[in-house]
């Protein structure tokens, strides 16, 4: 990783000014696991059901070809500038930034992209054939494609604030933001194209061809907000004056899915990624109207009280009206409680709407249905409602000796209707039709969806306000400088315990399993707490971060399909219907353990304008555990078919749940000019 950032500040004029920050990185490509379950066996071997020719995949041929983090480029521009009239400052900032990336695609391996008789669904077979009918030479070392996106976004907010009319306070903005989003799959092929150019080519027309890349489409999100706030405070006999606010906002906002070209959408499209299909495509749009007033007082010497009233109307949601109090009571300089009770409104955005799209993998495809479309009404998918929440909090500032400063606040929230993704209801799973799979394929096809014959798992998921979530949770911080006869040093410690617990599973399983009630329940630690020591000596610094993250336990799901439970496996009556029971569903739990992760960074100031820093974030290069192999009697882990228990398809793959990433440590060096 490579970065550079520069910042610059100017006078305009008597009375302005402007400020431009630049920042520009880039970053390589990362991998995770080794090998590949469907080639290798856990010792580098072939599978028994790959063909012998494929002796030159064995061993670490297919190290490094796993795609973790993406290779990324990132341009940004800020800009901050203002300038009073006397009276009246008018002020501008905004940004500009390109962000392009590359990310690795799942290995699609040798006999993929051939015109194999027999065979023309791609799958792995012990069968020898020529590589000579496959594209290029996908058919000797198969083929990783990459999915690269460009994504360019812009904002910009123009206000004017002052006063008038004898102590009136003003601020009028406008912002306009826009964000475009452009996908192409590079480095691959079309299959069908290939196939359909073979046969043709057998016929004595044309040569065999397909295009190795493809413009999957694309979205284009915009929005524009305009503001008025108007505050003036009046003396109404308190302990200090009442501040006495209100304002309005309108906001629109645009979202469009922008149709891939024909290659993209053809049959299943290029490998990887298909593009979004004119059934996709579409503009939509939708506005929002609001007003709010505020009153800020102070009844008695140290006890302030702050209440506020807001009211929101959008032209796809109807009305609504939401409020806030928020108190406080100074006892002391050493000691304050304070408590706040809100209402909230949320209206699903026009992306969780409208947003259609396939999730492929190098053996799957789950769809992605736009709730309330008719093909997700099929599937009991209806239209997306507004989420209301109920949020409480209580909470203590203590200052018990001089400038050691402790805060601890306890809070409250509930989510009714809450948006979230469903499960995904499979038609096919380990290569196994299932229960109720007619319904979902007539839904793909209301959808205009075609889908690769030899995947072995097709599914179809979306959006839905199907739960209602309670989260509680206790944030604590302490800070304490400490002078030093050479220098100082400043600590902290913090932390946040936090819960959430689906109170009401309304759509039920198995639209809303039990793995989906994990993800909300169970992907972030219960705990982390964090304690801090930064040391400045002179021209010496030395920034001391540990942070330790609770254990996560996530569900996870093996592609082991027996009929017996193997170890640490449990069931779990949450699948598909059959005979008018929910089917039993094999789990474990994936568990990444509790840990501590180190951040140093040591600066030297070598002169007032100069400063030369060496670093590290997860000092000691901690990543997830890689999850267990399925073991236990009678369990049978078939040839090309993971034996994790997460169904990983690489071996030595670590979780992808935890805290901390998998990217493991990061260390650099830096170097700071001042002008």
């Amino acid at each position: 990783m490579f970065s550079v950032s520069g910042n610059y500040g100017v006078k305009l004029g008597e009375d302005g000014f402007l400020n431009v920050s630049l920042f520009h990185r880039r970053q390589d490509y990362t991998t995770l696991g080794e090998g590949q379950v469907q080639v290798t066996k856990p010792d580098g071997t072939l599978q028994p059901n790959a063909p012998a020719q494929w002796a030159n995949l064995a061993g670490d041929a297919l190290a490094n070809i796993n795609g973790g983090q993406p290779k990324t480029e990132l341009n940004l521009l800020f800009y901050n500038a203002g300038y009073d009239f006397g009276g009246v400052e008018v002020y501008s900032f905004g940004d500009l930034s390109r962000r392009e990336g590359w990310a690795k695609q799942g290995y699609r391996h040798p006999k993929r992209i051939c015109y194999e008789a027999g065979n023309l669904g791609g799958g792995v077979t012990p069968a020898a054939y020529d590589p000579s009918i496959c594209y290029s030479d996908t058919g000797v070392n198969g083929m990783v494609p990459l999915q690269h996106v460009i994504e360019d976004e812009y904002s910009f907010t123009v206000g004017a604030r002052g006063e008038f009319g004898g102590g009136w306070n003003y601020d009028l903005s406008t912002t306009y933001a826009n964000q475009k989003n452009d996908i192409w799959t590079e480095n691959s092929a079309h299959r069908e194209v290939w196939q359909e150019s073979y046969a043709a080519s057998l016929a004595g027309i044309g040569t065999p061809n397909t295009p190795d890349k493809a413009y999957d489409g694309g979205f284009r999100l915009s929005q524009t907000t305009v503001t008025a706030d108007i505050r003036k405070e009046f003396e109404v006999g308190m302990a200090a004056p009442l501040t006495f606010a209100f304002g309005g906002e309108y906001r629109k906002d645009t979202y469009e899915i922008v149709q891939g070209d024909f290659y993209s959408t053809y049959k299943t499209g290029v490998q990887s990624f298909p593009g979004y299909k004119a059934t996709d495509a579409g503009r939509f749009k939708r506005s929002s109207r609001a007003g709010y007033v505020n009153f800020i007082a102070q009844p008695v010497e140290g006890w302030t009280v702050d209440l506020a009233g807001r009211y929101e109307d959008y032209t796809d949601f109807g009305d609504t009206l939401i409020g806030k109090i928020t108190t406080r009571y100074d006892f002391s300089d050493a000691i304050a409680i304070r408590g706040t009770a809100s209402t909230g409104f949320r209206a699903p955005s026009l992306a969780e709407q409208k947003y259609s799209t396939i999730n492929v993998g190098p053996t799957s495809a789950v769809a992605q249905l736009p709730a309330g479309s008719p093909a997700a009404a099929l599937l009991g998918f209806d239209s997306l409602g507004p989420e209301k929440s109920k949020n409480f909090s209580a909470g203590i500032v203590l200052r018990p000796v001089p400038k050691l400063a402790i805060t601890v606040d306890a809070y409250m929230i509930k989510i009714k209707d809450r948006i979230a993704a469903t499960a995904s209801r499979n038609a096919v799973q380990g290569g196994v039709v299932q229960p109720g799979a007619a319904a979902i394929f007539d839904a793909l096809a209301a959808a205009g969806i075609v889908l690769d014959t030899a995947l072995q798992t097709v599914g179809v998921q979306s959006f839905t306000n199907g739960i209602d979530t309670r989260t509680t949770g206790v944030d604590f911080s302490i800070s304490y400088p400490v002078a030093l006869d050479f220098g100082s040093l400043a600590l902290s410690l913090n932390g946040n315990y936090n819960k959430t617990k689906i109170t009401n599973n309304k759509v039920g399983y198995p639209l809303f399993n039990a793995a989906s009630e994990s993800n909300i329940e169970d992907t972030t630690p219960k705990y982390k707490v964090g304690f801090g020591a930064l040391l400045k000596a002179g021209k010496l610094s030395v920034n001391l971060r540990e942070t330790l993250y609770a254990k996560t336990s996530v569900l996870v799901r093996p592609g082991v399909g027996s009929g017996v439970v193997p170890e640490g496996g449990f069931l779990i009556a949450d699948g598909a219907l059959v005979n008018g029971v929910n089917a039993n569903q094999l789990y474990f739990n994936g568990v990444v353990k509790a840990a501590v992760i180190t951040d140093l960074e040591v600066g030297y100031d070598f002169t007032d304008n100069v400063t030369f820093s060496l670093g590290a974030n997860n000092l000691f290069d901690k990543v997830p555990e890689v999850p267990k192999m399925v073991t236990g009697a009678g369990v049978v882990v078939n040839p090309g078919v993971s034996p994790y228990q997460n169904g990983a398809g690489s071996y030595n793959s670590p979780y992808g749940h935890g805290a901390y990433g998998t990217a493991g440590g990061y260390y650099y060096a830096r170097i700071d000019f001042k002008f």
